[in-house]
């Protein structure tokens, strides 16, 4: 799948077929959809889960979006780096932090600051994904999803960070 990616981006980008564009949305959608179960809603309800699940379909819309409207084809790579990459991160990097900082799964299932980030990363795709389509707002459109986007992380990692400094449980 991976040489097949980097074979598409050689042909749509170095020889300019726009085909290939489909080889590379056919190989993430493939490779994201069988190994993440798209077709099943997460067993473990969490913030957590919902993140990682709501990022994987995020990067498939954006793979599918790119393919079939080229014109929008910026918008599309903003639902997958805005929307999927960015949940994802946000959705992994908790877990990751807190693990290694000793608290238990149970942290992660109400975790306010991760559903904080999340609906507002899901904020922030929609109003930039949404832009070219209010063109009397689209510069508005732009800062705010982009003031979203730092607002997101911002409030999300000083949450994170006080947890991990003052209230930590520690090893």
């Amino acid at each position: 799948a991976g040489l097949l990616v980097l074979g598409s981006i050689v042909a749509q980008y170095g020889l300019g077929q726009e085909w290939a564009v489909w080889l590379r949305a056919i190989a993430v959608i493939g490779v994201v959809g069988w190994n993440s179960r798209l077709w099943q809603f997460p067993r473990t309800r969490s913030a957590l889960s919902f993140g990682v699940y709501l990022s994987h379909w995020m990067l498939v819309a954006g793979m599918l979006w790119v393919a079939m409207l080229p014109r929008f084809r910026v918008e599309g790579l903003h639902l997958m780096f805005v929307g999927g990459f960015s949940i994802l991160i946000l959705s992994v990097r908790m877990r990751v932090v807190l693990a290694h900082r000793g608290y238990p799964l149970i942290w992660e299932q109400k975790s306010r600051p991760l559903q904080f980030g999340i609906a507002v990363f899901v904020f922030a795709t929609l109003t930039r994904i949404g832009a070219p389509f209010a063109p009397d707002t689209y510069l508005m459109h732009l800062g705010i999803a982009g003031a979203a986007w730092m607002l997101g992380f911002a409030v999300w990692g000083a949450i994170l960070v006080r947890r991990i400094l003052i209230d930590g449980p520690g090893p």
